[in-house]
């Protein structure tokens, strides 16, 4: 159904539930004739059913759409069946679109393109044209004249008025000849003419021919056309803007298009490609460079909302062209479960993962799925954020994890980029540099690469980078970029070390069940979400630079990887301390660096020197030694009474010992299992 406002505001006439489908209305004398199979000579078809219903009362065979476009079916790109069925059933001869008296009117205001709404006129009268080909019709193009604009602008209005004939009025309608000068109407015939007359009759067939015919209404102000600028300066028409000069920009002294690229998902995608300034010159005519743009420097400011800028300027002479792209989602409330089932899969707490807090008020704080939620709604509503570099791992497949790198692709468009390690390691950086997410699939950082590892810490830590692109001097632009890395080698993707709190690492498990609609759905869920994130409330307050505080960050899984990648040294470092602590039930043990170097390559199959050690206590463990004293180390002898038990003896030693603490250098599960097996032991009878 649809409702005729009686008094209409804010330009809205009537009402139809959203998403429901066009429906033409007809008059009782359409529905009589159809239900009697009575043939229609000419069938008037007009926008509105007021006037519709009008018409139907001074004898007309007419009715109602609901626009002047809506005749057709989007499904099926055919004319309304109900529409097809009653030109069949009642054989009609003639079809007449009838238009109101402003079809022929344009004002000239700010930004508004004059060629646009002619243009829908004639667009659809052409489409009607082209759906009733298969049909045996004439089609006919009528509208009221203009100068009943002002006081009867509809076929209602007209035939209400007092001064109407409205016998000559009905004549001139049916009198479908466009050769006699007419009261009321102009009709054309859209069967017998091309239609390349009907776009000239609009006067869009060219610039020169729209100001002819607008001539009055525009005068010698700048008026839009077919989204260029034009004056008349009195003589002629001049172009003062080309349409296609907003594409092209010059950056310093080089020239770049803005062209648009299709996905995969047949979304467009706005890039910035070098352009030489010879093929614009050759496409262009000669004063088209001086339209374009200029701009001193590339800068990044990325910006979700509503206040983004393309152009940074502090005045006219100094500009910086943008590199983030604006998003183009039309943001709306709605549900988004599918999402919310995605999410709460990927950062599901796994067994031993403990990294919530007592501080927090909320049962939230802390929370994996709410560390993960707070981590995506400060990429939406604070993206110039430093954040951690985000981590999913797992050796299963079918855990989501490729999945998630593409619905983020999707919501930050082109301003997010999946590489893989040889794109990621590429000289040059254009293709991720100036981006808000840069996500590295299927990633694999060589154990003893540690310059890769600085330069990917390096990258989720600086504020600058040099936007290095192929033949063009290298500039220094703002970054912003957030890392998210993907890979199956769950345990040793990467080296890490307890000190690299930088790292979320999230352990993924695979789907219980597979949908493979599933992406399709969380994409069509996108405005939503977009939404829920642009006035969410973020829970965890910022701690660090990276916003997070550590322990909300560090994972069962991020262990894991600290375990499985340790250096040979920091392994044999380890297994030599932890034996001694759990052996000897201690809360500490002291040894400098000499003797320690000595007692990890007496039971190490590598040597190493004394000053990789005290590199390594610096460095990675960030032990400095203490001050030159006496102290003592425990040496184990067998028991003389026998029974595999063991003597402890204390030696004296001199030096600058390092001292290290149980809680740090023995793992929980060591010093359990050591427990377990001094209880066993202690339940064995001694003979």
């Amino acid at each position: 159904f649809r409702i005729r406002f009686k008094k209409p505001t804010s330009g809205m006439k009537y009402f139809q539930p959203k998403g429901t489908e066009m429906q033409m209305y007809w008059t009782p004398s359409i529905i009589q004739k159809y239900q009697q199979k009575e043939k229609i000579k000419t069938l008037f078809i007009t926008e509105g059913e007021i006037k519709a219903f009008v018409g139907h009362l001074h004898g007309l065979d007419i009715a109602g759409i609901g626009g002047i476009h809506n005749f057709s079916n989007k499904s099926t790109n055919r004319l309304l069946p109900e529409l097809e069925q009653l030109i069949n059933t009642c054989s009609i001869h003639n079809i007449v679109l009838l238009f109101d008296a402003d079809c022929l009117t344009v004002s000239n205001e700010k930004d508004k393109d004059l060629y646009n709404r002619p243009n829908s006129f004639y667009s659809a009268v052409k489409r009607f044209k082209e759906l009733s080909a298969h049909l045996n019709i004439d089609v006919y193009f009528s509208h009221i004249l203009p100068k009943y604009e002002q006081k009867a602008k509809g076929l209602d209005d007209l035939i209400n008025h007092a001064d109407t004939n409205i016998d000559l009025l009905k004549d001139e309608l049916h009198l479908l000849s466009a050769g006699n000068q007419k009261e009321y109407v102009h009709t054309i015939s859209i069967s017998e003419n091309s239609i390349s007359n009907l776009r000239k009759y609009f006067g869009i067939d060219s610039v020169k021919t729209f100001y002819t015919k607008y001539s009055s209404i525009l005068q010698e102000d700048i008026f839009i056309y077919g989204g260029s600028l034009y004056r008349h300066n009195g003589e002629k028409l001049l172009l003062e803007k080309h349409k296609d000069s907003d594409l092209f920009v010059r950056v310093g002294c080089d020239y770049f298009k803005r062209i648009s690229k299709i996905n995969t998902r047949g979304d467009i995608e706005g890039i910035l490609k070098k352009w030489k300034i010879t093929e614009i010159q050759r496409d262009y005519k000669y004063n088209f460079i001086k339209q374009i743009q200029k701009h001193d420097e590339f800068c990044n400011i990325p910006d979700n909302t509503e206040e983004y800028k393309r152009v940074f300027a502090l005045h006219d002479s100094i500009k910086n062209y943008n590199l983030y792209e604006p998003l183009n989602h039309k943001l709306s409330e709605g549900e988004f479960k599918n999402t919310e089932l995605f999410l709460k899969h990927l950062f599901r707490s796994q067994p031993n993962d403990d990294n919530s807090s007592s501080s927090g008020s909320s049962s939230e704080y802390g929370d994996l799925h709410t560390v993960a939620l707070d981590y995506l709604t400060l990429i939406y509503q604070k993206p110039q954020q430093l954040l951690p570099i985000l981590c999913l791992v797992s050796k299963e497949q079918g855990t989501g994890k490729t999945t998630f790198l593409k619905w983020l692709k999707a919501i930050y468009q082109s301003n997010a980029t999946i590489l893989g390690n040889s794109e990621f390691k590429m000289d040059f950086n254009t293709h991720y540099i100036s981006k808000l997410l840069i996500m590295i699939d299927e990633s694999f950082i060589e154990l003893d690469k540690k310059s890769e590892k600085e330069r990917i810490k390096k990258l989720a830590t600086s504020t600058t980078q040099f936007y290095h692109p192929k033949g063009i001097d290298t500039t220094e632009i703002d970054y912003f970029g957030k890392l998210i890395m993907c890979s199956n080698n769950e345990n040793n993707f990467i080296q890490l070390e307890s000190s690299d709190i930088r790292f979320f690492v999230v352990k993924v498990l695979p789907f219980e069940k597979e949908d493979p609609d599933f992406f399709e759905k969380i994409i069509k869920e996108i405005p939503f979400f977009l939404h829920f994130l642009k006035n969410r409330k973020i829970v965890h307050p910022k701690t660090t630079r990276a916003w997070f505080a550590t322990e909300h960050l560090i994972t069962n899984q991020f262990k894991e990887i600290i375990k499985h990648t340790r250096t040979r040294l920091e392994n044999d470092i380890r297994e030599y301390i932890e034996d001694i602590i759990l052996t000897h039930s201690l809360s500490s043990y002291k040894i400098d660096a000499t003797r320690l170097t000595k007692a990890v390559n007496d039971q190490s199959k590598y040597k190493h020197s004394v000053a990789d050690v005290r590199t390594f206590l610096k460095t990675e463990s960030n032990l400095k030694p203490m001050k030159p004293q006496r102290y003592k180390i425990p040496t184990s002898v067998p028991n003389p009474s026998g029974h595999d038990q063991l003597s402890v003896y204390w030696d004296d030693a001199n030096g600058r010992p390092y001292e290290f603490l149980k809680e740090d250098w023995v793992e929980e599960e060591e010093e359990e299992e050591e427990e377990e097996e001094k209880t066993s032991s202690s339940d064995e009878i001694p003979f």
